[in-house]
């Protein structure tokens, strides 16, 4: 997925192009490089990368939920010792593809659906460093202090990010 956010970025935003609304014209960023071959290129891209998102964000979305409410999930369960798990899998997949028949731009919802994720994650791994550092929680397998310098950073970089992306939206 960075691949194909680079390679279109640095072929059609530089040649203007800022509106993609197809996955035939960010195929268009590939032609340069694969020439006619960027069509199947593109698509070989595209069905990877939905082989491997599209099961971890619904079962990521199906845990989130069940750990949020307390219910039993896991996919080392089966259906029948969690099936509020198992059945919150197959309501978010057939959102997902409701929404295409519904006649969501699939290009916009991906670029929508990581914006949202990208400005989740500064606060969540911020959580996730302060959590692991509280001993009632971890006991003594609390951060070392080279670990906490590590996320710190990586934190601050996340959130730098974030606030880079608003701060280009209006520049």
């Amino acid at each position: 997925m960075y691949f194909i956010i680079l390679c279109t970025g640095a072929t059609l935003h530089a040649n203007g192009q800022t509106d993609i609304e197809t996955a035939a014209q960010a195929a268009e960023a590939l032609k340069p490089i694969a020439g006619d071959a960027a069509g199947y290129l593109f698509a070989a891209g595209v069905v990877s990368f939905g082989f491997l998102a599209v099961p971890v964000m619904t079962t990521g979305a199906a845990y989130d939920l069940a750990q949020s409410f307390g219910w039993k999930g896991s996919l080392h369960a089966t259906a029948r010792e969690a099936p509020i798990f198992y059945v919150i899998i197959g309501a978010v997949t057939a959102v997902a593809v409701a929404m295409n028949f519904l006649g969501f731009n699939p290009m916009k919802a991906l670029v929508w659906s990581g914006i949202v994720q990208g400005f989740s994650t500064p606060p969540l791994l911020l959580l996730v460093v302060v959590m692991t550092n509280n001993r009632k929680i971890m006991g003594d397998k609390v951060n070392s202090r080279g670990l906490n310098i590590m996320a710190y950073i990586t934190t601050a970089a996340i959130f730098s990010a974030s606030i880079g992306l608003v701060v280009s939206w209006f520049l």
